[in-house]
Parts: structure tokens; sequence; C-alpha cells
């Protein structure tokens, strides 16, 4: 992303970022490739999706979000790959974080 926080070019990045681990590029093969993926010979293996939303509006400010969250999503061959090569098992976690109470 172009931009650190909410701009014209997109949303920017939340607070916190998943970043996946050295290991986990070499361990599925992964390379750089459109922004914030990562891909292999068969296309687009691992993504950051970062979301926005429940934004508070007021006539003093510019709205903003009172919920953020990020995931990375895994082409499911990969993560069979993935499940072969780890010594541990493989947890899924769902995390959102609400920034402020009403």
């Amino acid at each position: 992303m172009t931009a650190a926080a909410d701009s014209a070019q997109g949303l920017g990045l939340p607070g916190f970022t998943l970043a996946p681990t050295p290991w986990l590029r070499t361990a599925l093969r992964l390379k750089p490739g459109a922004p914030l993926t990562l891909e292999d010979d068969h296309g687009p293996g691992l993504r950051l999706i970062c979301w926005r939303t429940e934004y508070k509006r007021s006539a003093y400010h510019l709205p903003w979000p009172r919920t953020t969250g990020c995931a990375v999503v895994v082409r499911p061959d990969l993560l069979d790959i993935l499940s072969a090569r780890a010594s541990a098992p493989i947890a899924i976690r769902d995390v959102v974080m609400r920034l402020e109470a009403d």
C-alpha cells in the first residue's frame, strides 16, 4: 500500500498486521506477487485482506472506523501442503478488535 492510513489510495494498514514468517514462505515456495499477495507458479497462494467497518460519523470530524481487522487467506491446496510439513497442528483463529465502545 502506498499510504499508512486512510487515503485516496486505500485504507492503509490497520494497527496490527498479520505477516507470514520466512519459514512459511519457504515451506510453501511463495514469492512476492501483487500488493499484499504471495504467489507460486499456480497463481496467488496467500493474501492479506484488511477491512474497516462501523464508521462513526460526526459533523465535527471525519468518519472513523470503530471495528477493524485483517485476515490471511490461503489457497486450499497450500493449506494441505502446510499441514503435511508442519510439526504441530494447524489452528485457525478469528480475531475482531473493537476500537471504541458506544
